[in-house]
């Protein structure tokens, strides 16, 4: 039995200009507070980040602050998941926010269809652009995990829906440490093990967009890193798509899905001049030694599979990388 119906994780790193205004909205709910907790993990912040959570759990006894010297989001995530004593879970971004009176709702529904997931809608702030949970799916059906992997179900980020904390528990899946993309990583592992899940066009989360964010910004080397994770997240996932803990068909798909990414990441690699030779052959021999390049297999779609042996002839692939950056 968990004392809490619901548990939300925020991972907290120097965002002092909006942690006010995302713990405000997890307390303007639908929900009593001792039916839920809010578990701050405070990631080595060096600005008021801490002193602003610590403010709060004293104020609000629903709301605790847990520290950590600084490691990145998965594992201040899989913290908060160690601490979590809710029935469900969810996770929000220090620098968003949710609606009000919005997890209530969402906590009932999950319950009385016995839900391992829960998508919802969300949108971008403060543009107004809304992401819809729906993807190809009816409104308010069950669906298990296989058939939602195998017909188009988007492996998007871990605040688009409510988990619940016992199919997390038994999956054992966690986030994989010091890597971008970790919530694709993480859901391509737990998706297609689902039993039941469930899509809901109520309007509950708001990604802030702003310029001044400080945990989105782009340069460089974070484009490099991107890229480089990615051949992890393939790796990973691949590796989960073989084995018996994932459903055959989800595993047939997430292998042709992860050569497609492949295939995408290579082709733009190749075009894109930001990325030397140097970097391109250093991502072909990263890739080799994660076991995902030469690509094994086909992709989703035909004009990728064709492709594939291409792609795969490395001294080809180089060429076709030195002549667009050489072109007139």
């Amino acid at each position: 039995m968990y004392p809490y119906r619901l548990s939300i994780i925020v991972p907290v790193y120097n965002v002092e200009l909006y942690l006010e205004r995302c713990v405000r909205s997890l307390l303007r709910q639908d929900l009593p507070c001792e039916d839920y907790e809010v578990i701050l993990i405070d990631d080595g912040s060096t600005d008021r980040s801490g002193e602003i959570s610590r403010h709060f759990a004293e104020k609000y006894p629903n709301i605790r602050v847990a520290e950590q010297i600084n490691a990145g989001a998965s594992v201040a995530r899989n913290h908060g998941m160690d601490l979590a004593r809710g029935k469900y879970i969810m996770f929000v971004d220090s620098d968003d926010f949710i609606e009000p009176n919005v997890i209530g709702t969402l906590v009932s529904m999950a319950e009385q269809n016995e839900l391992d997931l829960l998508f919802y809608d969300s949108r971008f702030y403060p543009i107004e652009s809304r992401l819809t949970a729906r993807q190809p799916f009816e409104l308010n059906r069950v669906y298990n995990g296989e058939y939602a992997t195998t017909h188009g179900l988007f492996f998007g980020a871990v605040w688009s829906n409510l988990y619940s904390h016992d199919f997390i528990k038994h999956s054992g899946v966690r986030f994989h440490e010091g890597i971008l993309h970790q919530d694709v990583e993480f859901n391509s592992k737990l998706y297609p093990r689902a039993q039941k899940i469930l899509f809901s066009d109520m309007l509950v989360y708001n990604y802030f967009v702003g310029n001044s964010s400080s945990t989105r910004r782009i340069n460089l080397d974070r484009q490099k890193k991107s890229v480089m994770d990615d051949i992890i997240v393939i790796e990973n996932v691949i590796h989960f798509a073989k084995s018996p803990e994932c459903p055959v068909a989800a595993g047939i798909f997430l292998c042709k899905k992860m050569n497609s990414t492949l295939v995408s990441a290579l082709i733009s690699i190749c075009r894109q001049p930001i990325f030397d030779l140097d970097f391109v052959n250093h991502y072909l021999e990263a890739a080799t030694q994660h076991h995902v390049y030469p690509i094994a297999g086909s992709a989703l779609s035909y004009k990728s599979t064709c492709l594939i042996p291409l792609l795969n002839v490395k001294g080809i692939y180089l060429f076709f990388a030195w002549l667009l950056r050489n072109k007139k």
